[in-house]
């Protein structure tokens, strides 16, 4: 009761606005009329009646270039959503898989070790090229954004290049290992070992599909920028696999080899 009684004598109006809020229904009186505004205010963004108390400022004149022009960023929309739960999804299967594999790696006293039948060096090497196809994803991404389909095509091109030649690795080096009697049932290692990266290496592959999808619809001119749904997808799906190969390879190749 204090406080009503010193805020009625002394307190200055709170306004319609007290807490400095960025969204319309601040801007109209409380309680509302029957239209809520009289006159319909510009909406120029997400914040405006911030936009509306801060007008941009007039350009100050200057000999130079004019700056470029700033893209907003898009929300993103269903399909790109849908990926993310997709990826989401994948990566508890990844996750499993890869305690399984640390677990009886730490377990198993008896049977293959995995220094004395796996290559870390030529392993890092294939690891390089699909490192490399990510920033080719990425530069493809970046020309598609620029309007350049050409360059868009040019460098899913080279993804899928790079990609072909990171499994084709992979394939040699599960060949090596079955003729070296390191098979899929023969013992823990073998279990684990090719579980994990056949399960990654079906994803490069279904990856892989993917990429050509793209390449052929850039090729027919399907795309032309700023922005596709489409390449955003696969961009996505790309990046994970090449993430989850950094776990895969620190862990198998690494730390395995190492202790």
């Amino acid at each position: 009761l204090y406080n009503v009684v010193l805020s009625l004598r002394r307190g200055p109006a709170a306004g319609d606005n007290p807490w400095h809020a960025w969204t319309l229904e601040w801007a109209t009186p409380s309680p509302p009329p029957e239209d809520n505004f009289t006159l319909v205010p510009p909406v120029r963004g997400r914040r405006p009646l911030w936009d509306l108390a801060h007008p941009p400022a007039p350009a100050a004149a200057s000999s130079g270039p004019p700056p470029r022009p700033r893209r907003d960023a898009r929300p993103m929309g269903g399909p790109e959503l849908g990926m993310v739960a997709f990826i989401a999804s994948e990566a508890v299967f990844f996750v499993v898989l890869i305690i399984a594999y640390a677990y009886y790696h730490e377990a198993a006293h008896t049977g293959t070790v995995a220094v004395r039948v796996l290559n870390p060096g030529r392993a890092g090497l294939n690891t390089l090229f699909l490192l490399a196809s990510s920033v080719t994803m990425w530069l493809g991404g970046r020309s598609l954004a620029r309007r350049n389909p050409s360059g868009l095509l040019l460098w899913v091109a080279a993804t899928i290049v790079l990609g072909a030649v990171f499994l084709l690795g992979q394939v040699r080096e599960w060949a090596g290992l079955i003729r070296g009697n390191v098979t899929i049932s023969r013992d823990l290692f073998g279990t684990t070992f090719f579980t994990l990266t056949g399960f990654h290496g079906l994803h490069v592959f279904l990856g892989l599909l993917l990429l050509i999808m793209v390449g052929a619809l850039a090729l027919r001119g399907q795309f032309h920028g700023p922005t596709s749904s489409g390449v955003e997808v696969v961009s996505l799906y790309w990046h994970f696999v090449d993430a989850v190969w950094i776990v895969v390879y620190s862990l198998i190749y690494l730390w395995s080899v190492v202790t």
